[in-house]
């Protein structure tokens, strides 16, 4: 498999992540503080002009743990800090830029997680991912950079759902290359756009806490 795996390992308090894929090609290290604290949900749905009125039936506040991850993340990576754009409500489906991987959530969590671009995107992102390699193609080792992005930026989300007590396992990354409608859940939804060194890439949410 070109999906990576993940070692997770205590050390003075902290929760430290290795993450490699299993063709060697990749290797990152992340350390995150246990103790990170997430940003209060009103200042984030505020500052990029939603009402809270227009959350009724979404719990926002599981949408900042992958804001989080995602603005935390990337440039430990290489990457210019990301901004986010705007957030706002969907309907069930997601409308594939072109190439999507999206991630599933048990346990105290149930739902998925989307990340949404197009394909100039995905081959920036892997090309960075890759120590500046050119990737003309988004061929199978672009694809498994792509993945491994996806796979540290949820298991970085995972880690900071610990702050609200949820405890979550989450599934190896699902990779989905073309512009047809990716179904993610049965009911609303919220988009988290972000600028990412003048790419978009958009975060999907469809989360809930487990019955």
């Amino acid at each position: 498999t070109l999906f990576p795996y993940t070692t997770l390992f205590r050390s003075g308090g902290r929760e430290q992540k290795i993450f490699w894929s299993a063709a060697g090609i990749f290797f990152f290290y992340i350390e995150t503080f246990t103790d990170n604290l997430l940003s209060k949900v009103g200042g984030i749905l505020m500052n990029v002009g939603l009402e809270r009125k227009e959350f009724d039936n979404v719990d926002a506040k599981l949408v900042n743990p992958f804001i989080d991850a995602f603005i935390s993340v990337m440039p430990q990576i290489g990457f210019p800090t990301p901004k986010r754009i705007k957030v706002y409500l969907q309907n069930k489906t997601v409308n594939s830029s072109g190439v999507i991987v999206s991630i599933g959530f048990t346990r105290q969590l149930k739902g998925k997680v989307a990340y949404n671009m197009n394909e100039d995107t995905a081959k920036f992102i892997a090309s960075t991912m890759m120590m500046g390699m050119p990737v003309a193609e988004f061929d199978e080792m672009a694809q498994s950079a792509i993945a491994e992005m996806a796979n540290m930026l949820t298991a970085t989300s995972a880690t900071n759902l610990t702050a609200l007590d949820l405890s979550v396992d989450i599934s190896p990354p699902s990779l989905t290359v073309g512009a047809q409608p990716f179904t993610i859940s049965d009911a609303q939804f919220l988009v988290v756009e972000m600028d990412l060194g003048g790419h978009k890439v958009d975060i999907a949410v469809s989360v809930d806490r487990a019955a």
